[in-house]
């Protein structure tokens, strides 16, 4: 998948200072950039991609609704200053500081990235100030021409908030997962040197996804998963989990914790504990030989 911040990259030069002000911050390597085949950097600005049909379900209901609105703008932070995020065809480069961040709305036209407009989230919009867009030159011109496009744009760059919201909140709301540019023969290989060479490296970017709660009417009420019928309270004993979706996999400490609904009953359990199977690997990892503490995390080592 080409993303849009790689058209930008491959756009020759400019005399657009936001188009140039995107291309610097995303062709930079990360000054503790993690390389991949020696060939690939993690940018500077990095990438949190959306699923245009994912958010194109889950996100008009909460759109129209004004205190899903109001609760977004109080969440919403850019992850990183600077950052890109991008959806479909449209893109917002986050620039400035974390206290007023600047948000400035790209958009894939035929073959390029068009900035449309841009607008700034800071204290003053969440103490209640006005959302004000303000369009570039270029823009305006566009304007003229088609009166109904500022409808869309406008509509695009409050879209933004609800994103930023879902990257800033809690992992029950989204997941990002990092994904790597792929070199799984010398021809990509190959390609990957000579991009780098041109000073256009393939990046990772991540992948953001919401997370969709699992739910069940259970005797007349709305109820989340862990409270199904059947599912009596129990206590779940402290582990290890594996985290292998990152460029660097670790272990993290769950501690033991009770779970289910008690008002359906409780389950106490007895365990037998083989110490001689303590040291062992899951998915090709060796688990570490020792109980953690709460959030506690190990680096996670392949088996040999």
């Amino acid at each position: 998948m080409r993303l849009l911040a790689d058209r930008l990259l491959a756009m020759p030069p400019t005399s657009d200072p936001l188009i140039e002000a995107a291309r610097n911050a995303l062709k930079l390597p990360d000054r503790n950039h993690a390389p991949v085949d020696g060939d690939h950097w993690r940018g500077v600005c990095d990438r949190f991609v959306f699923d245009h049909e994912e958010c194109g379900r889950l996100l008009p209901a909460l759109f129209d609704d004004p205190e899903s609105r109001e609760a977004a703008i109080q969440v919403a932070r850019a992850p990183i200053v600077p950052c890109w995020i991008e959806l479909g065809n449209f893109a917002w480069l986050a620039i400035g500081t974390p206290e007023a961040t600047q948000l400035v709305l790209f958009q894939k036209v035929e073959n390029m990235a068009f900035p449309w407009c841009s607008s700034v989230l800071s204290d003053r919009l969440r103490d209640g100030g006005d959302y004000e867009v303000a369009f570039t030159p270029k823009a305006d011109t566009v304007r003229g021409i088609k009166p109904g496009v500022a409808d869309t744009i406008l509509k695009m760059q409050r879209l933004v908030i609800f994103l930023l919201a879902a990257i800033s909140s809690h992992s029950r709301v989204a997941a990002a997962r990092r994904i790597l540019p792929s070199s799984v023969d010398r021809a990509r290989q190959a390609s990957a040197k000579r991009r780098a060479q041109r000073g256009r490296p393939v990046f990772s970017y991540n992948r953001v996804e919401f997370v969709r709660p699992y739910t069940a009417i259970h005797r007349g009420v709305l109820k989340p998963a862990e409270s199904f019928a059947g599912m009596r309270g129990h206590f779940v004993i402290g582990h290890w989990r594996l985290i292998d979706n990152e460029l660097q996999p670790y272990w993290t400490w769950v501690d033991g914790h009770p779970r289910g609904d008690e008002s359906l009953g409780h389950v106490t359990k007895e365990r037998g504990v083989d110490l001689s199977r303590i040291i062992g690997n899951r998915r090709g990892f060796d688990l570490p030989g020792f109980a953690g503490k709460p959030g506690q995390r190990v680096e996670a080592r392949r088996a040999l």
